[in-house]
């Protein structure tokens, strides 16, 4: 490993910038129901820098690549059955949390739904965000959501941003969930406004996407893409980063104010703008993790490079800083174009979006991480390893060219039976001139799984026509993410995924055809065990009617699964 030269960063990069609501304290989240605008005073506070202003960067041409090997788990399917239901031509971007207890929260671009492990609704369909959040000050609805399950707490958080339609009004919606009713999740809601953040005049056209969370024992992290639009037709654009550190506990409890540390600006240690930097967590949410967390960023366009990033302390830390280092590695990647889909007649292709990061977690010493890139213009996912104590990189690549099919929008989740034990499962988006969109899932342990599984094969084209092309092809969009967790008391490791597929010409709930829908899974090996679901008497007859001679018959059927 050779090790570069420290880069210097100017003093104009604001790290750990605070806004107070009174002199001793944090920038207070209130507490909205429904939300209200928030007053945040602009005051001038010290920002906190990397000592000496110097970011420490490694340098490593060192990186392995391996395809369709055939040495992993094949995976099986337990629990499945169909999530929350989409109108009009919104993509999906769906998250996914489970509880140990078996509580399902699903979230998509339009609605929320509740699920038991067996499948059976507690908010069928899906309640529209819009009747969740109760906020008419909302012209439009919220979009990105991003879940997960505190297993440190048994609870819930789940993230979503809102963007009015004129650009010039953008939040960060927060929820924390209350103690489990039988039937029931309640939350409370807090808000971040963009321009409470950045509070400049040249700043006002600042919005918000891209997010991503992770938590540790203690405290939320939820990391932003900043975009810069000097118009509102989107011209000229500039993407910043932005990371808040927020206290878990008080949201949970429902405090009317929580506390917030506002990291603005990070760069990677190329001196850039990071980009969507991912936050993660470790893998088994163990107590030890932190204080502050790691995260993992690269670039959205074509590079070789590879970014992490370590937050040194909680939120009360003053000294606390940002440390990015550099992986240089001789590993290319480039978005790719386009995806076909069976049956597009030339058009209908799907959006891939570009190569950014999509998901990980902290494991063993390691960060795991996932995203697609381009292999001779086919999409294909990329599975990488970053070894923190020698900087040492790895990626292992499955699909794309070999398969001729696009493999896109991956998210990862661990499947070891403890800490040690690096064995992941990702699942993903695939689609291609012989297939609808699909919803997949492949093991990787030390080796690829023999072959990938199709959680749910998609039942025709999805024809929205969200970008007209030309009047024979359009752009579609699936989303930008998929989603798989971890239930961490289960016995088996099993993960539970949520996914996209193309839903062919039945309409769904809202009437909608030739669109999405959604999928949640549960993933393990062969020895997976699942709850069934209870069976329903679905008629019964019950005679003579009154009793004769002390007797009385029954007849009814069941419906099973």
């Amino acid at each position: 490993m050779a090790q570069g030269d420290s880069i210097l960063i100017s003093n104009e990069w604001q790290m750990g910038k605070f806004h107070q609501m009174e002199p001793t304290g944090l920038a207070k989240i209130k507490k909205e129901h429904p939300f209200q605008l928030n007053d945040h005073p602009d005051e001038p506070f010290p920002n906190f820098h990397a000592e000496d202003n110097s970011i420490n960067s490694f340098l490593n041409g060192e990186s392995s690549t391996t395809s369709l090997k055939t040495n992993g788990v094949t995976l099986h399917i337990g629990n499945e059955f169909e999530a929350n239901h989409l109108y009009g031509s919104i993509p999906a971007d769906p998250a996914m949390a489970i509880s140990n207890g078996g509580r399902i929260v699903s979230i998509d671009n339009a609605t929320i739904a509740y699920f038991k492990e067996t499948g059976d609704t507690i908010v069928k369909y899906g309640l529209p965000l819009a009747n969740w959040y109760q906020d008419s000050t909302m012209d439009r609805g919220p979009f990105d959501p991003r879940v997960i399950y505190d297993s440190y707490t048994d609870r819930f958080i789940s993230v979503l941003l809102y963007l009015s339609d004129d650009y010039t009004e953008s939040r960060v919606l927060v929820s924390f969930s209350q103690a489990f009713g039988p039937d029931s999740i309640s939350w409370n809601h807090y808000q971040i406004h963009c321009d409470s953040i950045y509070t400049e005049a040249n700043e006002a056209m600042y919005w918000l996407d891209y997010p991503n969370i992770a938590i540790n024992k203690n405290e939320l992290f939820i990391t932003l893409s900043v975009f810069d639009h000097d118009s509102i037709n989107n011209s000229d654009t500039k993407e910043k980063t932005l990371l808040l550190q927020i206290e878990k506990a008080p949201g949970y409890a429902g405090a009317a104010n929580i506390n917030c540390k506002e990291w603005k600006n990070v760069l990677n240690a190329d001196g850039n703008s990071s980009g969507t930097f991912v936050p993660v967590g470790e893998a088994l949410q163990s107590a030890s993790y932190g204080p502050g967390c790691y995260m993992v960023s690269n670039y959205s366009q074509n590079s070789t490079n590879f970014f992490w990033y370590e937050l040194t302390g909680d939120i009360n830390n003053a000294g606390a800083q940002i440390i990015s280092h550099l992986i240089a590695s001789s590993f290319f990647y480039s978005h790719p174009s386009y995806a076909t889909q069976m049956g597009g007649n030339g058009g209908d292709r799907i959006k891939f979006g570009d190569c950014r990061i999509r998901s990980g977690f902290y494991q063993n010493g390691k960060l795991h991480f996932v995203f697609h890139r381009s292999d001779n213009g086919w999409g294909e996912i990329v599975y990488a390893k970053i070894t923190l104590a020698n900087n040492m990189f790895e990626a292992n690549t499955w699909g794309g060219d070999e398969e001729s099919l696009n493999s896109f929008y991956p998210s990862i989740a661990p499947y070891g039976k403890d800490s040690t034990e690096e064995n992941s499962v990702i699942t993903f988006s695939r689609s291609g001139p012989t297939i609808f969109p699909e919803v997949c899932v492949i093991n990787y342990d030390s080796a690829w799984s023999p072959a990938v599984t199709v959680v749910k094969t998609g039942l025709g084209v999805i024809d929205q026509q969200i970008d007209l092309v030309a009047p024979w092809d359009t752009l579609e969009r699936i989303g930008d993410y998929s989603d798989i967790q971890r239930r961490y008391s289960d016995p088996q490791n099993a993960c539970w995924l949520i996914g996209s597929y193309a839903s062919g010409p039945v309409a769904n709930h809202f009437g909608v055809t030739d669109g999405i829908k959604l999928w949640i899974a549960e993933i393990g090996d062969s020895a997976i065990v699942s709850i069934p679901k209870p069976v329903s008497v679905s008629k019964f007859q019950m005679f003579p009617n009154p009793v004769f001679n002390g007797e009385q018959a029954l007849n009814f059927h069941l419906n099973s699964s």
